[in-house]
């Protein structure tokens, strides 16, 4: 080895002897943009990113020191011009579907392509990312990508009606369900409204047609009543003229006296009538407000004659 290599710890050196220098270790990284042509003869831009790094082994550490230690910044360009050479070297193979379908597949072929190369000269290889491909002006990708964008679209304009029709429906739905609550709160409320108005009406009603019928009842009861009392009028005649049975009487005016004597029965038997239709009628109450007793004089009710009794 030319040079004794150090790593991961200090060393003793004699001074003018020897010399230190420094090899960093460290993740670098380099750029690709280049045009490469494909098998169809279609030229397309390709811009790529390497990530690298010398060695951890001593034998890549003196590879990578022999040719990058007086100037470690020519790692990354010639990286860059190794992966360049490999990527127009596999693109060349390859068709731009075959490029475009799957990016991954090239970048793994560069990747086994460069990797004894780089390792000649100390380095290895962390990643390589494509970054973009295409065709300039030329249309070509755009037109592969045509009809799949159509297919995706149309795809799109499919669904999207479908999510037109869906919500159209279900707004029809919705209003019909309103429409159909609103008709069945009407009904509702006109039937509610109907018993509130006849319930009024038969409230209305009631004290008026109360009093009619009280009216009737009473208009009947007196007729039934005044029919009684007439049917027993001949009674009261009768009873008031067995109280002159086996009593001495003198008739002083002969035929004329005897017809007085009838008359004075009948009017009374009359005059207790009236009585008493006129009581079942309405109560007699004496002049200070309190009830007769049951003892006093009906008012209305005039009291017999006394016939003279010899």
């Amino acid at each position: 080895m030319p040079f004794k290599v150090i790593t991961g710890h200090g060393g003793f050196i004699l001074p003018f002897f020897r010399k230190v220098r420094f090899l960093t270790l460290a993740m670098c990284e380099a750029k690709v943009a280049d045009t490469c042509v494909t098998y169809q003869g279609i030229s397309l831009n390709v811009r790529a990113v390497i990530a690298f790094k010398v060695g951890n082994d001593s034998e890549s550490i003196v590879n990578a020191g022999q040719r990058f230690l007086s100037d470690q910044g020519q790692m990354a360009v010639l990286t860059g011009r190794i992966f360049s050479g490999h990527l127009r070297s596999i693109i060349g193979s390859m068709t731009v579907e075959e490029i475009i379908r799957d990016r991954q597949k090239l970048a793994t072929e560069v990747l086994d392509g460069s990797k004894a190369e780089m390792a000649r000269i100390g380095l290895t290889i962390d990643a390589l990312q494509i970054q973009s491909i295409d065709d300039g002006k030329l249309g070509y990708i755009a037109a592969i990508a045509a009809p799949h964008n159509a297919a995706i679209q149309r795809q799109a304009q499919i669904a999207q009606a479908e999510a037109n029709q869906a919500a159209a429906e279900a707004e029809q739905r919705s209003q019909r369900a309103q429409a159909e609550y609103a008709r069945q709160t009407s009904i509702v409320q006109a039937q509610y409204r109907a018993e509130i108005d006849r319930a009024q009406a038969e409230a209305a009603q009631a004290g008026p047609l109360a009093k009619a019928q009280a009216e009737a009842a009473a208009s009947h009861n007196r007729v039934a009543l005044d029919r009684m009392l007439i049917d027993q009028l001949p009674e009261i005649v009768r009873q008031a003229a067995s109280g002159l049975a086996g009593a001495n009487v003198t008739v002083l005016n002969g035929a004329e006296g005897i017809g007085e004597i009838a008359t004075g029965l009948v009017g009374q038997g009359v005059a207790i009538f009236e009585a008493l239709r006129a009581g079942v009628r309405q109560p007699a109450h004496a002049p200070d407000g309190h009830d007769n007793g049951a003892g006093a004089e009906h008012p209305g009710i005039a009291a017999p004659r006394p016939i003279q009794e010899t």
